[in-house]
């Protein structure tokens, strides 16, 4: 098996990648091609965010910067509007969600949980949409929290 090719993060920063990648010690990880289900769910979870959190500014696929040599790119994040980091945070946001597509792993959208806590960020959500009959969907979020004894705990909600 051939060792990846290592990037630095000045090149890895000058952007550019389709789809969006994330950068993980010099590797680069590239994030699933974007379909329907997710990109509607992702604008909207963004959107529902926006209209009902107005000190709050939610944004889709930004760049988050968690050490030196780790970024990774969450579906959706929330930040304070009197703190908004651009181009990119590097200090914790208020919110990261990311939604699950049928190539994801839900062991590996946790890890990912856990390394925005490690991060700083208080509550990071997963979510997932299935269509389970014609007709109708159930919609499952995941809500993961940072506890006082540094560890997180798991909030399931559910609609149908």
């Amino acid at each position: 098996m051939a060792s990846p090719t290592l990037v630095s993060v000045e090149e890895y920063l000058k952007g550019g990648y389709k789809p969006a990648c994330e950068y993980l010690d010099g590797v680069l990880r590239q994030k699933p091609m974007p379909a329907w289900d997710h990109g509607f769910t992702q604008s909207r979870v963004g959107q529902l965010l926006n209209e009902n959190s107005p000190d709050f500014a939610a944004a889709s696929e930004i760049t988050v910067g968690l050490s030196e040599t780790r970024f990774l790119v969450p579906d959706v994040i929330a930040q304070r509007k009197t703190d908004l980091q651009r181009p990119y945070p590097t200090q914790p946001v208020h919110l990261v969600v990311e939604i699950l597509s049928p190539e994801d792993r839900m062991s590996d959208v946790i890890a990912k949980c856990e390394q925005y806590h490690a991060w700083g960020c208080a509550t990071a959500g997963s979510s997932t949409r299935k269509n389970r009959l014609p007709g109708t969907t159930l919609a499952a979020a995941v809500l993961h929290r940072s506890t006082a004894a540094g560890g997180f705990r798991q909030n399931r909600l559910r609609s149908h």
